[in-house]
C-alpha cells in the first residue's frame, strides 16, 4: 500500500467527459495534485494525490494508497476510488 512520489504535477482544468463522468463547474473547479506512485516491485501507478499544495510535495516522498468518495451516481451511490496521501513522519498521512 505504500510507495514513493516518482513524479507530479496540478490538475488545473476540468477533466472532459467523456471518458470522465464527474460534472464539476469550472468557475467553482479547484485544481489537485495528479502524480505517480512507485512502488517496490517497480510498477508505477498515476493517481490523484489528496495533498493540493506542491509546496508541501517532494519527489520521492513516502505514499499511501487510500480509497476515497469520487462522487455519487444518480441512484445515489457513492462511487469510490482510490488516490495518493503522503505518509507523515506519525504514521499515515
Amino acid at each position: 500500500r505504500r510507495g514513493t512520489l516518482w513524479t507530479f504535477t496540478t490538475q488545473g482544468f476540468v477533466p472532459k467527459s467523456p471518458p470522465y463522468s464527474i460534472k464539476e463547474d469550472p468557475a467553482t473547479y479547484v485544481p489537485y495534485a495528479v502524480g505517480y506512485v512507485e512502488f517496490a516491485d517497480q510498477a508505477r501507478v498515476e493517481g490523484r494525490i489528496l495533498e493540493n499544495d506542491p509546496e508541501k510535495l517532494t519527489i520521492g516522498m513516502e505514499m499511501e494508497v487510500v480509497v476515497v468518495p469520487l462522487r455519487t451516481d444518480e441512484h445515489g451511490t457513492e462511487i469510490m476510488t482510490y488516490a495518493f496521501k503522503p505518509v507523515t513522519e506519525t504514521g499515515a498521512g
